[in-house]
C-alpha cells in the first residue's frame, strides 16, 4: 500500500470464501482468522478483554507487507471484545492487535506465489500444525469426547458447537454452519479520491425519500444537534463525506478522529523497545456489516512497531496497540447522525452511529431503504 487508502467491505459469496485462506494472504473481516505464520498462535488467555477477561471475538486482518525482507509478507490482526456489557470508553483494552510477518522464503508458503483453486485453498493451513477450535479458529487444547476430531479453545465454544450442529454431525459427518464468527467479507483497498465525489447539497435533511421511514426521528432535533457541531468532528465529517462507504484508513500519519480524547501517549514495542508508529484506523461504518449490537466504538485507531520487529522469534505473532476512540458526547452522536442521514439522501450512503458517552443512543440505517430499523434513546443514566 501507499499513500493514503481507504478500505471497503464486500461481501463475498459462500462459493469464493477459499479465497480469503492463509495462502492467499487476504484482507478480510469477520469469520475465522487466516493465520499467517502457522505456528506459534497467540494464546487463549492473549486475546482476552483486558477489562472484563472475556474472549475477544476474530474482527479482522489486514495484509501490510513492508520494504525489508524480514516483513516481505505482514499481516495485522485485530480482535474485540463481544461482551455488550463491557462498556468502557476511550480505551485500550478492549481491542487487541497482534502483528504477525514473514520473509518471501519461509517454511510455509512457496516463494511463487499460486493461482487462487478451492481445491488446494487449505494447504498450507495452521491446521496443519495446531489443534484449532471448530468454533473460533484459535489454539484449541479440548477435544470432542465422543468422535475425537474436533477440538475446542473451551468448554463455551465446546457447548455452542454441540449445540449448533455437532450433536448431529459427531458420528455422522455432515455440514452445518458456524454462527459464531461475524458475518466474513473481504476489504477491497483503493486509493483516497482527492476531490469529493458528489458535491455538497444545501443544508438540512433531504426528506424527500426518507420522511416517510424517518417518523421516530425528530427533524428539529437532528437540526439543532447539528448546529452545535465540534471542530474535530467536523473534520471527521469532511474528510470521509468523499467516500461515505470507507470502513478503514490506511497511511496517514495520524488517526482521523472522531472526538477529543487521545491516548496520553502510545507504549513503545515491548519486543524491541523501539517506539510504535500509526497504521491504520478503522471505521464506525464497518458496524453496519456486522451485525453485532456487542460491538460499538468511533474509530479504533492501530499502532504498530516502527522497526517491524521479528521479536524473540520470527514466527510469533506480536502484540502491538489499538485505541479505541468514541464520540464525546450525545451531542456530537446527534451530529453523527444528521450527517450520516444526509450523506444517504445524496449517494445512498450506509452509516451506524455508534452510543456515545454518558448514555446509550445508536441508530442503525439500512443500506438499500434507507429506513430507521432501530432507534433507541435512552438519555443520561
Amino acid at each position: 500500500m501507499a499513500g493514503i487508502e481507504l478500505g471497503y467491505y464486500v461481501k463475498v459469496d459462500d462459493s469464493e470464501l477459499y479465497t480469503l485462506k492463509s495462502k492467499y494472504f487476504p484482507n478480510k473481516v469477520g469469520g475465522k482468522p487466516a493465520w499467517l505464520s502457522l505456528k506459534n498462535l497467540p494464546k487463549q488467555d492473549d486475546l482476552r478483554c483486558k477489562e472484563c477477561n472475556s474472549l475477544c471475538k476474530f474482527l479482522l486482518q489486514i495484509y501490510s507487507p513492508t520494504k525489508e525482507e524480514s516483513g516481505y509478507h505482514r499481516s495485522i490482526f485485530l480482535f474485540y471484545c463481544p461482551n455488550g456489557s463491557c462498556s468502557i470508553k476511550n480505551t485500550d483494552k478492549k481491542c487487541i492487535a497482534f502483528r504477525s510477518q514473514l520473509p518471501k522464503s519461509n517454511e510455509f508458503y512457496s516463494y511463487d506465489s499460486d493461482s487462487e483453486n478451492e481445491d488446494t485453498c487449505d494447504k498450507p493451513s495452521a491446521s496443519d500444525y495446531n489443534k484449532l477450535c471448530n468454533v473460533c479458529g484459535y489454539i484449541g487444547p479440548l477435544h470432542c469426547g465422543a468422535c475425537k476430531k474436533v477440538f475446542y479453545c473451551g468448554k463455551a465454544h465446546q457447548t455452542l458447537d454441540w449445540k449448533q450442529g455437532h450433536k448431529k454431525a459427531c458420528k455422522i459427518s455432515q455440514y452445518y454452519k458456524n454462527e459464531y464468527p461475524l458475518p466474513e467479507g473481504e476489504i477491497a483497498i483503493e486509493p483516497e479520491p482527492v476531490e469529493k465525489k458528489v458535491e455538497d447539497q444545501e443544508s438540512g435533511l433531504n426528506t424527500e425519500n426518507m420522511e416517510p421511514t424517518m417518523q421516530d426521528v425528530p427533524a428539529s432535533q437532528l437540526e439543532q444537534f447539528a448546529q452545535q457541531e465540534d471542530v474535530v468532528f467536523s473534520k471527521f465529517k469532511e474528510r470521509i463525506s468523499r467516500e461515505p462507504h470507507q470502513v478503514l484508513r490506511y497511511g496517514e500519519e495520524k488517526p482521523l478522529w472522531v472526538g477529543k480524547e487521545v491516548p496520553a501517549n502510545i507504549p513503545p514495542c515491548s519486543s524491541c523497545g523501539a517506539p510504535r508508529t500509526f497504521l491504520f484506523q478503522v471505521m464506525p461504518q464497518l458496524l453496519n456489516h456486522l451485525h453485532s449490537e456487542e460491538l460499538d466504538w468511533g474509530t479504533l485507531a492501530v499502532y504498530i512497531c516502527s522497526k517491524s520487529c521479528d521479536g524473540t522469534d520470527p514466527l510469533d505473532y506480536h502484540p502491538e496497540y489499538v485505541w479505541q476512540q468514541d464520540y464525546d458526547d450525545l451531542r456530537t452522536m446527534g451530529i453523527a447522525v444528521t450527517h450520516i442521514i444526509q450523506a444517504i439522501s445524496r449517494v445512498n450512503a450506509l452509516g451506524r452511529v455508534p452510543q456515545g458517552l454518558g448514555g446509550k443512543a445508536f441508530i442503525y440505517l439500512n443500506y438499500n431503504d434507507f429506513e430507521t430499523t432501530k432507534w433507541i434513546s435512552k438519555m443520561i443514566e
